[in-house]
């Protein structure tokens, strides 16, 4: 993906295959999921040829009973 699409990835109605019956709406609809209802963060990065690498990072929410650190943050990739 090159560089001016991935700074443009997550905007609403950005599409690459716009004549295809791309909506563009995918990647915003996550964004937005990740960002405000799940209160994480989503990040993109790529290597053009090469690939992506998309991290979500969720904080954990623990049962009072859970033995472990309940600010540390949940990293998915």
């Amino acid at each position: 993906m090159s560089a001016e699409v991935l700074n443009k990835v997550f905007e609403p109605f950005f599409t690459t295959k716009r004549n295809k019956g791309g909506t563009g709406l995918g990647l915003n609809i996550v964004y937005n999921i990740v960002e405000q209802k799940l209160e994480g963060h989503i990040v993109m990065t790529s290597i053009p040829g090469k690939g992506i690498c998309c991290t979500i990072t969720l904080p954990v929410m623990l049962a009072d009973n859970a033995v472990s650190n309940s600010n540390a943050p949940l990293h998915l990739s």
